[in-house]
């Protein structure tokens, strides 16, 4: 994908909810996938199973732009042979229901870096981190991504949508703007959104319909050279590049 460089930088995963059981407001969750799909943006959908998979168009999923990303419940007390074998049929039931690799996780990461050689054996590239507590405002610094060994890197996504007030969490989701997206990766380089579907389609109308125009607003921006959105595919390269350039860097300046 051609990008023009120094633009803000822009990637989403989409967490399409856990292994509860599918409500009705799966419809809703289908209009987000379908919102995206209609907006042209890239994205990486984290599925807990087959049948949350079932919830994006296989179109979707079949498209370069976007990736399939595995997630994982945090069970603190389940020992690590267990949690192995658990990751080990998770990978095995979604990859033959859904015919498409995949290539991240979403989950616990402190769990998941003891998995660090069986993720890389079965193709992921990258943890991104998921904390059950919400990721309340734009404001809140994203983690810089963290390299873990065995090919593997860990991401921390820098707000999660709905966005919520850290200490009121009774209040109403807020409406997010491009701005806010933007500056919540100021540091990072790229602002990785995590969007909460599950909880946005269980949210008002309102709040679905300030979360399309967000969207439109996007792929406008995108459109005119304003932002670039990027996959996570694209991150995770960037990364290794970077990593195998700076020791190559540190030889000649100390030769020099």
């Amino acid at each position: 994908m051609e990008r023009t460089p120094n633009l803000p930088r822009l990637a989403f995963v989409i967490n399409l909810g856990s292994d509860a059981t599918l409500e009705p407001d799966d419809n809703r969750v289908r209009h987000i996938a379908h919102l995206f799909h209609s907006h042209r943006l890239p994205a990486a959908w984290a599925v807990f199973d087959a049948k949350r998979a079932k919830l994006v168009s296989a179109a979707q999923l079949g498209l370069t732009d976007n990736a399939l990303a595995l997630m994982t419940s945090h069970d603190g007390n389940l020992p690590a042979k267990q949690f192995q074998t658990k990751l080990h049929n998770q990978f095995a039931a979604l990859s033959r229901v859904t015919g498409t690799s995949i290539s991240l996780v979403l989950g616990d990461a402190a769990q998941l870096r003891l998995q660090a050689a069986l993720l890389s054996e079965k193709g992921i590239a990258a943890i991104i981190s998921h904390s059950s507590m919400a990721r309340a405002s734009a404001h809140a610094q994203a983690s810089s991504p963290r390299h873990l060994g065995c090919g593997l890197w860990q991401l921390t996504p820098s707000l999660t949508i709905p966005l919520r007030s850290r200490l009121w969490r009774m209040l109403p989701a807020q409406r997010c703007t491009v701005k806010q997206l933007i500056a919540a990766g100021e540091n990072t380089g790229t602002t990785l959104v995590e969007v909460n579907a599950e909880e946005l389609g269980r949210g008002s109308a309102h709040q679905l319909q300030s979360f399309e125009k967000l969207l439109r607003e996007i792929s406008w921006a995108a459109s005119h050279n304003q932002l670039a959105m990027v996959t996570m595919s694209e991150v995770v390269a960037e990364l290794d590049d970077v990593r195998r350039i700076k020791p190559q860097r540190s030889i000649l300046r100390t030769a020099a």
